[in-house]
């Protein structure tokens, strides 16, 4: 779902990188919105560790995704 946009972003940076960073930027605050949607729809208790296991991270990064969005 992402390949395309990276390549292109990668192939932007080398021509504008002002205009890459400005993707990037923009980027980041759609994936935070849709952490955030993401994880208001999950269950209270799914644990961290069945997210970890679920998006194939550790559950660390997993409880920070959980934590991070949910005081959004």
């Amino acid at each position: 779902m992402l390949a395309d946009p990276a390549d292109q972003l990668t192939t932007t940076a080398v021509d504008t990188p002002l205009a890459a960073l400005r993707a990037t930027d923009m980027l980041e605050h759609i994936t935070t919105r849709a952490t955030g949607a993401a994880v208001g729809m999950l269950n209270a208790y799914v644990s961290p560790e069945a997210v970890a296991t679920a998006l194939g991270i550790i559950r660390t990064k997993a409880l920070t995704l959980l934590l991070t969005a949910r005081v959004r």
